[in-house]
């Protein structure tokens, strides 16, 4: 009876042939860097930074790196704009959050700050946020009717909602709440 285990599925993993560039072999990888960034741009969105990072992790020289990132950039494929209004969008359909969450998030993905700004300034407007912390904190009184409004307010500003914000979701929801939540 054959049967799978963790030491196996290691020993398989280990003999199968490297991803481009990648492993011990001191070859060069088989499909140059531009293929390479086309090839996981087909998967899914990278920032400039986040394609030089992913290509020098998979193995390739520097100057081949940035050769490819300028021309995936200056050819349209790669274009931190629309990653990050992809990345609002999808963050949005799927959770609620703040815009100082959004932006961390955004920043550490490696979206210049100038344009994580303009993105933000574009997106849903202050009212737009408010409703999407009161729909938050209706999820929240859903599951937990006596939940304390301090508590509700914590977990919005652990969400990245402003102070400003969760003030007037608390009011639309009537709790209002007088003093900001302790850190």
């Amino acid at each position: 009876m054959v049967r799978s285990s963790a030491a196996g599925t290691r020993l398989r993993r280990q003999s199968r042939l490297p991803r481009p560039g990648g492993g011990e072999s001191p070859e060069r990888p088989s499909a140059t860097a531009r293929e390479h960034g086309l090839e996981l741009l087909g998967r899914r969105d990278f920032t400039g930074r986040g394609m030089l990072e992913r290509l020098l992790a998979d193995g390739y020289r520097s100057e081949e790196t940035a050769d490819a990132v300028a021309y995936l950039t200056e050819s349209g494929y790669l274009d931190d704009r629309r990653f990050a209004e992809r990345f609002l969008e999808s963050t949005r359909a799927r959770h609620g959050h703040g815009r100082a969450w959004l932006e961390r998030e955004l920043l550490a993905r490696g979206v210049p700050r100038e344009t994580v700004a303009a993105v933000l300034a574009e997106g849903r407007g202050k009212d737009g946020e408010i409703d999407e912390a009161v729909e938050l904190a209706r999820g929240m009184l859903r599951r937990s009717p006596e939940m304390p409004e301090r508590k509700i307010a914590s977990r919005l500003a652990s969400r990245g909602f402003a102070w400003e914000v969760v003030r007037a979701a608390l009011g639309r929801l009537g709790k209002p709440s007088e003093d900001p939540p302790p850190d």
